[in-house]
């Protein structure tokens, strides 16, 4: 159930962005529009995450994830990308129309991540 309110937190928060952006006050900016996104949107996501993170641990005897220096510099990686396309997504949507921003970010999406994950595994992506 948990998981359910996960996927929906994230459509929400995240998926409204661009009409967020279209019918707001005139005087919004691509960067502050992001930075509420990310405020709102990463700080729920990492509340259900932390919960079913530690929901996990309760149930099962593994041991917590360390913090090395690998994941550490993903971390910071990821939070750069993220900051990065937040403005850019917005200016896109600002001016090509939420349409086509919205449907360029999730067709990329897929694409994008299967590369990502043939870089760092040194593996094809499965179907």
């Amino acid at each position: 159930m948990l998981h359910v309110l996960a996927v929906l937190a994230a459509a929400l928060l995240f998926g409204t962005t661009g009409t967020s952006m279209a019918l707001g006050p005139d005087d919004t900016t691509p960067l502050s529009v992001g930075a509420v996104r990310l405020v709102i949107g990463g700080t729920g996501l990492a509340i259900i995450a932390f919960v079913l993170a530690r929901r996990h641990a309760r149930h099962t005897a593994a041991p917590a994830p360390g913090f090395g220096v690998r994941p550490l510099g993903l971390m910071v990686l990821t939070g750069l990308c993220l900051a990065l396309y937040q403005p850019l997504f917005f200016l896109g949507t600002e001016r090509n129309g939420v349409a086509v921003g919205t449907v360029v970010a999730l067709g990329s999406a897929p694409i994008l991540a299967g590369l990502l994950e043939w870089v760092l595994t040194r593996r094809m992506p499965s179907t």
